[in-house]
């Protein structure tokens, strides 16, 4: 999934309690 590809890229500064479950 192209959330899947993005998340370690734009999400890695964020903590994955804030991310739904389905991008963690």
């Amino acid at each position: 999934s192209i959330r899947r590809f993005l998340r370690p890229v734009c999400y890695q500064n964020l903590p994955d309690a804030l991310l739904p479950a389905d991008m963690a």
